[in-house]
């Protein structure tokens, strides 16, 4: 085995980092490792962490007893907070019958139906087979101004508007 290039520029590389104790080299690598993996796992799709506090907490009941009072304080509970995902479109009681520009999942986020809108001199509008954000997903769509009127049916995964004011079932 010879002094070839590759092996001299290994035992240049180890000269270099044999001054530095070797401590400090292990904690130099889990700094790396934690920043690498601290990347690779966050998740930057627009959502945003929402921290609450706790929102309710039942009471502690203890049972009576008849015995000496006793000196040790009683035990407390409390909530961890809870974490959600704030999203760009939140359903409180089943599918909405009225909304505006955005994209929306028909029988989650928006009733399916027959729908007005306004307009506007830019309206978009596209019902949807799916979300991957090809052409292959538009079912129908319509680029124009004044009012706007589409159906939009059970079977559409979802429904995109864009300028075209508030959409209302008829």
């Amino acid at each position: 085995m010879g002094n070839g290039a590759t092996g001299g520029a290994v035992k240049r590389a180890w000269r270099r980092f044999r001054g530095i104790p070797l401590w400090l080299q292990i904690v130099a690598w889990v700094v790396l490792v934690g920043v690498i993996v601290a990347a690779a796992s966050s998740d930057d799709k627009g959502d945003q962490e929402v921290t609450s506090g706790p929102t309710s907490v039942a009471p502690v009941t203890t049972p009576e007893t008849t015995a000496a009072p006793s000196t040790t304080p009683a035990p407390t509970t409390t909530a961890a907070p809870a974490t959600t995902r704030a999203t760009t479109s939140t359903t409180a009681a089943g599918p909405k019958t009225s909304f505006g520009s955005g994209t929306h999942r028909v029988g989650t986020d928006i009733a399916p139906g027959t729908y007005r809108a306004t307009g506007g001199s830019t309206c978009y509008w596209a019902r949807l087979s799916g979300f991957g954000g090809s052409v292959g997903d538009v079912i129908a769509n319509n680029l124009g101004g004044g009012s706007q009127v589409v159906a939009i049916a059970a079977s559409d995964a979802g429904f995109e508007s864009r300028n075209c004011g508030t959409w209302t079932l008829t």
